[in-house]
């Protein structure tokens, strides 16, 4: 049996690999980041959380964990200076 917050969640989860390999390619720096492995959502197979690494050129490589909506985690805190804007290139077309 779902509740309601498991059927909202289910709805949050939208944004696809496509999505967050754009929006990753968008970021401008120095940061570089590379996507080791998507943990998928069951029911709609859209991302669930991104795991990764960024490489900053003042701490060297740092293990980073994305959630649903782009938001970055490093040891479950949010780092608001790693999030990437997968908002905003959702179901946009490659040219």
């Amino acid at each position: 049996m779902y509740t309601v917050a498991k059927i909202l969640f289910d709805h949050k989860c939208i944004y696809s690999v496509r999505d967050f390999e754009n929006a990753r390619d968008s970021i401008q720096g120095n940061l570089k980041i590379k996507f080791l492995k998507f943990n998928y959502h069951d029911k709609s197979q859209k991302i669930l959380q991104a795991l990764g690494i960024i490489h900053h050129p003042e701490f060297g490589r740092i293990q980073v964990s994305w959630n649903y909506e782009g938001k970055a985690f490093i040891a479950n805190e949010h780092f608001p200076e790693f999030d990437i804007p997968v908002k905003k290139y959702h179901n946009q077309v490659s040219r």
